[in-house]
């Protein structure tokens, strides 16, 4: 005799820092070939370069989110020589380009450095961004538990050097507990940190294939998922 279950399918968000050349000529094809969606933690500098992109990428469903800071913590979590009203100033700043340049993206997530949330001064840091920011990617590696998580500072796991067989596994492990997952990159097929551009386009064929299993959706779509809102269940026999 069968025997069924209750199945919830888990949220994955794909989360990349910088708005870099490298996510705009290879990380938005890999995933627009697969229809998957992700959410890119601008640097103002390369998203103004390349700002013709990333107005395209948010009219297909990408979201950009404000990653103004990302560049600017040490490994320890401290802003050399920045002040509070300076930190403000330019999350400030950043937030009023980013409504300026996408009028038709109406909530933007903001992203933090990947750094412990123990770390020197993030506490402080929290306390500016959140009066600006409700839903928000931390640097704190980790998952999500619906009903529980912080959306103003969602755990994630950093891909660095990783194998899409790890990035899969991480995915998999997640799906068993039941828990959202958000996946920070930096650099893909560049830079470092960085994971393999063939890595990245295995792991976003997994997800198109695995879509029974996962819904890949945006932070501030995944953030509702988190807080607990309704998602189809599916009946595993």
């Amino acid at each position: 005799m069968s025997k069924s279950s209750e199945f919830t399918k888990a949220a994955v968000s794909l989360t990349y820092d910088g708005t870099q050349l490298c996510h705009s000529e290879t990380v938005l094809p890999q995933l627009d070939a697969l229809n998957l969606k992700g959410t890119f933690f601008a640097d103002p500098l390369p998203l103004l370069d390349s700002l013709p992109t990333w107005r395209a990428a948010v009219m297909n469903g990408h979201e950009v989110g404000n990653g103004c800071l990302i560049g600017s913590v040490d490994g320890s979590g401290a802003l050399d020589c920045w002040t509070p009203e300076m930190i403000e100033d330019d999350i400030e700043e950043t937030d009023r380009m980013l409504h300026e340049l996408f009028p038709g993206q109406t909530v933007f997530s903001f992203g933090y450095p990947w750094v412990s949330g123990g770390a020197f001064g993030i506490g402080h840091l929290r306390k500016i961004v959140e009066r600006r920011h409700s839903v928000c990617r931390s640097g704190e590696q980790g998952t999500n538990i619906a009903g529980e998580a912080d959306l103003a500072y969602l755990k994630c796991m950093q891909m660095n050097g990783t194998s899409a067989v790890e990035m899969i596994e991480i995915v998999r492990s997640s799906v068993r507990q039941g828990h959202s997952l958000v996946l920070a990159f930096d650099g893909v097929g560049s830079g470092d940190p960085s994971v393999d551009s063939k890595a990245h386009q295995e792991l976003c064929a997994w997800l198109d294939a695995n879509r029974e299993l996962v819904d890949v959706l945006t932070l501030t779509a995944a953030s509702q998922v988190v807080q607990g809102g309704a998602r189809p269940s599916l009946r595993l026999l």
